[in-house]
Parts: structure tokens; C-alpha cells; sequence
């Protein structure tokens, strides 16, 4: 078992398109939603606290590990975004004041 190493594009196709670009290109979608998320769902519609910077990494983190054991960027992109709604909303309980990201829905 070979580890797809996003950062040199080690062990998968790196030409236009390939599987290392749609690779990053996954993650910036996951990274998107979890901004998207972190607006319209939680702050608008559940009220709730989202820590966004938290939600961030831990989607990037999720994301380059299930990327690099899994190879295929459709799952990996499933369990980024997973992972960051987990850690965003779980993280403000853990901080208490709302995750430090100067937002919320507390904020207006």
C-alpha cells in the first residue's frame, strides 16, 4: 500500500487533471462548504456556535490523511467535510467563548 502524498503528488497521476489536481481541487471544495456550512447552517438556521479556524484545519487534516491512505479524492473529500463540521461545532464546547474566531451567532 502506497501513501498518495498530496504536497509532491507522490504515488498518483500528476498531469492536467489527474488525480493530483482533482486531489487539491477536492480539497478546496471541502474547505468551501465548511465555509458555507459554518454561515448558512450554522449560524443562520441553527443558531449555534461554529469555531471556524478549527473547522478549517481539522477539514484540511481530515482531508490530506483519508486522501493519502484512500487515494480517491470523492471519499477523502466526504470525510474532510465530515470532520470539519465535527470539529467546528464541537470545539467552541470544549473552549467555552464561542472558539475564539470572533463570530457566531451571538455577534449581532
Amino acid at each position: 500500500m502506497e501513501f498518495a502524498n498530496l504536497m509532491t503528488c507522490g504515488g498518483m497521476d500528476a498531469s492536467f487533471m489527474g488525480a493530483c489536481s482533482m486531489g487539491w481541487l477536492g480539497m478546496v471544495l471541502a474547505v468551501f462548504i465548511i465555509m458555507i456550512a459554518r454561515k448558512w447552517l450554522f449560524e443562520e438556521l441553527l443558531q449555534q456556535d461554529f469555531a471556524f479556524y478549527i473547522g478549517i484545519i481539522g477539514t484540511v487534516i481530515a482531508y490530506y490523511f483519508s486522501f493519502g491512505i484512500i487515494g480517491a479524492y470523492k471519499f477523502a473529500t466526504v470525510i474532510g467535510i465530515a470532520g470539519g463540521l465535527a470539529v467546528g461545532y464541537f470545539a467552541p464546547m470544549f473552549m467555552g467563548g464561542g472558539g475564539g474566531d470572533s463570530g457566531g451567532s451571538n455577534e449581532f
